[in-house]
């Protein structure tokens, strides 16, 4: 049953990418307009850098990304010590 679910979630994310692919939306920033794929979770200035850049397609591992949720946590609970 659990396997038939996760089928049914692939078939689900594979045809909402096919529905969306090559479509874009526009995103601004101080460079002007670029179109952005629909299904990206990015805005105008990622966009330029996929765009100008080669990226490895590997993600970040989780003790990278855990790492950072410390930081920004540290900084959040000092913002609100200080009152930002």
């Amino acid at each position: 049953m659990q396997r038939a679910r996760f089928y049914a979630s692939l078939a689900a994310d594979f045809s909402r990418q096919a529905a969306t692919m090559g479509k874009t939306r526009s995103e601004r920033d101080s460079m002007g307009e670029v179109q952005v794929p629909v299904e990206a979770l990015w805005g105008a200035q990622t966009q330029r850098a996929v765009e100008n850049f080669r990226v490895s397609g590997r993600p970040l591992p989780p003790r990278f990304i855990h790492a950072l949720g410390l930081i920004k946590a540290a900084a959040a609970e000092v913002n609100a010590e200080l009152g930002l």
